[in-house]
């Protein structure tokens, strides 16, 4: 399988994350008691060949309801969401994969407001792929001038990422049904404004270590570590700059019966995105915010994988282990246009983004001929897209009855142009042609809210 498809799920990933994080279940208002119900779908990726067919897609749907007065605020909101990523072969010997990723959850929250402090708590009771887990989180904020600072935050949270799996070879298959807790420590400093010029820096820190069984006699061993910084800074509400940093590492160890037979090692993981907003409306009144960006991800991995626990004792001699490695290099480069208009009682807001990326990175596997000596059945697959642009077009409405409000949005993700790398064909042998379409790239959200003054 290619690994040119990834680069475009990575790069929609990222836009639906972004469009996720800003469509909130609960809109900022003065009311007392409000309600809400959202929707939200991404069509990521669909791909069809003579041979295998590919979907990738995302859903959730939520409800809530919230009531607050000056000194507390009490919400409880009700999810379900999907992420499914399905790959099936006609082809002999080719790896089938059904990746599904499935969560409910009951979120209660309750937040309370001191004179300069204020304290939240939240417990999300849920059941993913089947399995109950709960998650949970507090928050303790002081707003009180402290040498340069003007607020003050720590938050510590405990959330599940479910993860469901089939995988398919030939007449072998594995399944995985697993949650893996992930602890994160986020410390939060606004800084005093100084000549209109408002800073602010959060530090994370996110950390997990778990091993628990995924099926019978087979355990999973997780450790993973990572940390970074985000820095905002915003001069007089015109220009405002961003700067994230993450880093870290990751570790799985297979078990049966405490027996290693496989780890998988992710390193070197570093993220870096530069962002710059400038306001548009004193200058150009038809256009409202310009943005650019910039965003580095590089990785790799390497493991190994023994098969006795799933073969006989000869087959497991003579094939008795997969080694794999794999690194990746992503530089991505954007920027976007928006404004927001008036249409009779309708609030438009158009905006138009053009991302530049460029990758490199392979991903290499092999057996060795006996035991763990020599190398047999060597494979590269490397990504063959050097360069790639896309044009990301969003369209959000707004209108406002007396006490309702209805946000409708949608986006489209296109590629304009791509650069791939030269394939070294044999002289003499015609180059086989394969049929392919391919869809996807696009989302579309829903969101109503009651309010009662």
């Amino acid at each position: 399988m290619r690994l040119s498809f990834l680069l475009f799920i990575f790069l929609f990933t990222g836009i639906c994350e972004t469009i996720n994080s800003q469509i909130p279940v609960y809109l900022p208002q003065d009311n007392i008691f409000e309600t809400s119900v959202s929707f939200n779908y991404f069509d990521i990726y669909r791909e069809r060949t003579d041979i295998s067919n590919l979907t990738a897609y995302y859903y959730e749907a939520k409800s809530g309801v919230s009531y607050k007065t000056d000194n507390f605020r009490l919400s409880l909101s009700i999810e379900e969401s999907r992420f499914r990523f399905n790959k099936i072969s006609s082809k002999h010997n080719a790896l089938d994969s059904d990746v599904l990723i499935k969560k409910q959850s009951l979120a209660p929250m309750f937040q309370y407001n001191f004179k300069n402090t204020s304290a939240t708590a939240f417990l999300s009771m849920e059941k993913n792929n089947g399995t109950s887990e709960n998650s949970y989180g507090f928050n303790f904020e002081l707003k009180k001038r402290i040498l340069l600072l003007e607020k003050i935050s720590l938050q510590l949270s405990k959330i599940n990422i479910p993860f469901s799996a089939s995988f398919n070879y030939d007449e072998d298959n594995l399944h995985l049904n697993k949650s893996f807790p992930l602890f994160i420590l986020k410390q939060s400093f606004d800084f005093i404004p100084v000549h209109n010029l408002q800073s602010k820096i959060d530090l994370y820190q996110m950390w997990n270590r778990r091993g628990s069984s995924f099926a019978d006699y087979h355990t999973i061993t997780q450790e993973a570590l990572f940390y970074g910084f985000e820095f905002r800074n915003d001069y007089d509400k015109n220009i405002n700059l961003s700067i994230k940093y993450f880093e870290g590492e990751s570790d799985l160890f297979f078990e049966h019966r405490t027996n290693l037979y496989g780890e998988s090692s992710i390193s070197n993981t570093q993220i870096l995105q530069l962002e710059i907003g400038i306001d548009l409306t004193k200058r150009l009144s038809f256009l409202k915010k310009l943005q650019l960006g910039y965003l580095n991800l590089t990785s790799k991995v390497v493991g190994d994988m023994q098969s006795w626990p799933f073969t006989d004792v000869v087959t497991s001699i003579i094939a008795n282990r997969l080694y794999y490695r794999g690194e990746c290099n992503i530089d991505a480069f954007y920027s976007s246009l928006s404004t927001d208009f008036n249409l009779m009682n309708i609030r438009v807001s158009p905006e138009l983004t053009f991302i530049h990326f460029e990758a490199n990175g392979q991903i290499e596997n092999w057996q060795p001929l006996f035991l763990v000596f020599g190398v047999k059945n060597f494979s590269s697959s490397p990504i063959d897209i050097l360069k790639l642009g896309a044009i990301h077009f969003s369209l959000q409405t707004k209108i406002n009855f007396e006490e309702i409000s209805l946000l409708i949005s949608a986006g489209q993700l296109l590629p304009i142009y791509k650069v791939k790398k030269a394939i070294v064909t044999t002289p003499g042998l015609p180059t086989p042609s394969v049929y392919k379409k391919s869809d996807g790239g696009r989302w579309i959200s829903m969101v109503i809210i009651k309010y009662f003054n």
